[in-house]
């Protein structure tokens, strides 16, 4: 066995000398070891002149395996060391397994002689070395990258990521995380990185691709970093295109791993990536950015197989502020209707039915559809199937911006607030006599059990005439147990989505004439065909939705004639509801009549299943 000697704690190396000493110790060798460790590389050599045994020492073993680059000296005699020999199949084997000493030996040789090296032949020891260090220096330029102590364990993540980029292929492969701001793509991009390192002839880790790209000539800054990290001369980079040139020349014939960091165009892929061809095979790209068309209109324009994958879950909270920082610039590059939706949802349809507010956001003039591709996209909104039904889902750090984007343009006075979702806020707002022009969507629950939000069961609340006028560009109004009194005629002209659910069997107001009302929830309601509010509150041909369900006072449809526009009519659960009126037979636009758990409905009319009526019925429940 070869003698063991003390290690130092904690030592690591980044280059192992493999030599046969006799032939280059004191000579060539001496001169590198010296070049390399002045220009700060930690090199390790054995000075053992004397071995016994055939086995390798666990010194060197260890030191094999911790150096990032190796360096074989092939001298006359080199080939006839046995200590030689296993050396550079350790070395070998660091990349792929085999068994057989002698095979192992042979192999590591034809391996070895397959590497284009470095010839001294005439050049002098001293030029020599001091090119060699530098290419040396060069390679171990690119650091493991920095991560916090406590974000380190994602190790299920990392492993998903790996599965996707699978080393093992030779392929060229590109490999995207998106998701929203400030939630660990950077992070668990340089976990990867570091994992991968030893593995390609040359890592480049460009970090903040958005930011730098920016600045003067950025992208010709990023593709000389790149060229750099890897090793290679950027020469002259005059322009984008010089720099595209440059990289398609030199590195098809290197295995690469590159990650391009928070990408928000395609552009910055096109010119830092280009495609598959660029690079050598076994090459990997791994890209995170904010917006997931940024990644799919890029990279699957080839027809090559590309795997993409969101791979990484919300994490808990970390410092918020920083969080919010961050997320703001995703909210700041949206149009101004996709943040009036975005803020919609943060304030008030988490986990509601994507179609109904789409039919108010229709009604404003917004494109709803586009709107939430671009938010699903830019990662700020999930659309979830729950309950048979396609939700908007936002995580918290999402909502809670949004709702401090609302509060914090009028922080002091909320009546200058667009959007009040809280209970209390609301009420402050209406015993104000200051103009609540501002005021877009307003929230009053007085008691409702299925929201989860108590008050005192005999309380309700009510508005006045004098309240509803001040609130002109009001457009949603969530008033569960509330009422109205008065004469409310050329109120609230603007309101496009009534949900009053747990309406008292008493309607107070007169002549509540709602024009662009296109959603009506009445549902959980005591209220029966006969209630006053069915002639007194019009809405002028705009009605989509009418939601009844579990109204148990119902036992027949009320007349919804002058509803002709009516797209959606949910009954379900009016346990007592006996007969279906005629007038469905007008609604010539219904897609969907939902009439499940109606026990007590003895059929349905003829009027039902005219061609008219029936050709654009989408759903019928029936249960």
């Amino acid at each position: 066995m070869a003698p063991k000697r003390k290690r130092t704690p904690g030592t690591t190396y980044e280059v192992f000398l493999s030599f046969r000493g006799p032939d280059t110790r004191q000579g060539f060798t001496d001169v590198l070891y010296h070049a390399l460790i002045g220009a700060g590389i930690h090199v390790f050599r054995d000075d053992e002149e004397i071995r016994r045994g055939e086995d390798i020492g666990e010194e060197i073993l260890t030191a094999i395996e911790e150096s990032r680059i190796f360096v074989p000296i092939f001298s006359k005699t080199y080939a006839s060391s046995k200590w030689c020999l296993v050396e550079l199949a350790k070395m070998v084997e660091s990349k792929e397994k085999s068994s057989g000493k002698v095979e192992q030996w042979k192999k590591a040789l034809r391996k070895a002689g397959k590497i284009k090296g470095w010839e001294l032949k005439n050049t002098g020891h001293g030029e020599f070395v001091r090119s060699f260090a530098r290419e040396v220096f060069m390679k171990l330029k690119v650091k493991h990258k920095c991560v916090a102590e406590y974000l380190v364990q994602r190790d299920y993540q990392v492993e998903d990521v790996m599965k996707l980029l699978d080393i093992e292929s030779s392929e060229v492969r590109f490999v995207g995380i998106h998701g929203m701001g400030g939630i660990g793509k950077t992070t668990l991009a340089k976990l990867v990185f570091n994992e991968l390192l030893g593995r390609f002839d040359g890592c480049s880790f460009l970090a903040d691709v958005r930011e730098s790209s920016r600045q003067h000539k950025g992208i010709e800054l990023l593709q000389k970093q790149l060229l750099g990290d890897l090793g290679l001369p950027s020469g002259e980079i005059g322009d984008v295109d010089d720099g595209i040139i440059t990289m398609r020349k030199r590195l098809p014939n290197k295995k690469v791993l590159i990650v391009l960091d928070d990408v928000d165009h395609k552009d910055q892929i096109q010119n830092l990536a280009g495609d598959a061809s660029w690079f050598g095979s076994g090459s990997r790209i791994l890209i995170t950015t904010r917006d997931q068309r940024v990644v799919i209109g890029s990279l699957l324009r080839d027809k090559r197989r590309k795997e993409w994958k969101d791979t990484i879950e919300r994490l808990q909270r970390v410092p918020h502020r920083d969080v919010q920082k961050t997320l703001k610039i995703s909210y700041d590059a949206l149009e101004d209707e996709t943040k009036n939706i975005f803020l919609d949802i943060a304030c008030f349809f988490i986990n509601r039915d994507k179609r109904y507010p789409s039919y108010m956001w229709e009604a404003c003039d917004f494109d709803p559809k586009m709107g939430l591709k671009v938010l699903v996209h830019m990662s700020m909104v999930k659309i979830i199937n729950k309950d048979g039904m396609k939700r908007l889902w936002m995580h918290d750090q999402l909502r809670d911006l949004g709702r401090t984007i609302v509060t914090d343009k009028s922080f002091k006075n909320i009546v200058k607030r667009s959007r009040l979702w809280k209970h209390e806020d609301a009420l402050e707002v209406l015993q104000q006599d200051e103009d609540k022009r501002k005021i877009e969507m307003l929230r009053v629950r007085s008691y409702d059990n299925s929201y989860g939000y108590f008050e005192d069961a005999g309380y309700e609340y009510i508005f006045t005439q004098k309240e509803l006028s001040s609130l002109r560009n009001l457009r949603y109004l969530e008033c569960s147990g509330a009422n109205f009194s008065g004469h409310l005629e050329h109120r609230l002209q603007k309101l496009m989505w009534l949900s009053w659910r747990r309406c008292p069997e008493k309607f107070m107001g007169t002549d509540l004439c709602l024009r662009k009302l296109v959603i009506l929830d009445l549902s959980c309601s005591s209220i029966s065909e006969t209630w006053d509010g069915w002639s007194q509150i019009g809405t002028r041909n705009s009605l989509k939705v009418l939601d009844l369900h579990y109204c148990d006072c119902l036992t027949k449809m009320p007349d919804l004639s002058k509803y002709s526009t009516l797209e959606r009519l949910i009954l379900r659960q009016c346990t007592n509801l006996v007969e279906i009126d005629t007038s469905i037979g007008t609604l010539r636009g219904l897609k969907e009549l939902d009439l499940e758990f109606c026990s007590s409905l003895e059929g349905l009319p003829e009027e039902l299943f005219c061609p008219e009526l029936i050709g654009n019925l989408q759903i019928l429940a029936v249960v």
